[in-house]
């Protein structure tokens, strides 16, 4: 019994150190889209095909995009976003 208790206690500790985002830290779609923008230079038609597609994909999510500012351009959501009631106890 002894032996299969420390056995567990060793399999759950040791599982976090072969998992992969224990050391490394994975991309999402926010800061992807933000690192592809930096490759292009600034006012291209690449630059502004990747910023209009990376707004469209990011404003409908859970947690969307509500501005950004981005060279010369300055994009605002088109919802209104209430931050009273977050801070209201």
């Amino acid at each position: 019994m002894k032996r299969v208790i420390i056995l567990v206690l060793v399999m759950l500790f040791s599982v976090p150190l072969f998992s992969a985002s224990s050391f490394l830290d994975t991309f999402n779609s926010f800061s992807f889209g933000l690192e592809l923008l930096t490759h292009y230079e600034m006012d291209s038609d690449a630059y502004n095909e990747a910023l209009r597609l990376y707004i469209e994909t990011e404003a409908v999510l859970d947690t969307p995009l509500i501005y950004v500012n981005a060279s010369n351009t300055i994009w605002k959501s088109s919802t209104d976003v209430k931050f009273a009631p977050l801070y209201d106890p």
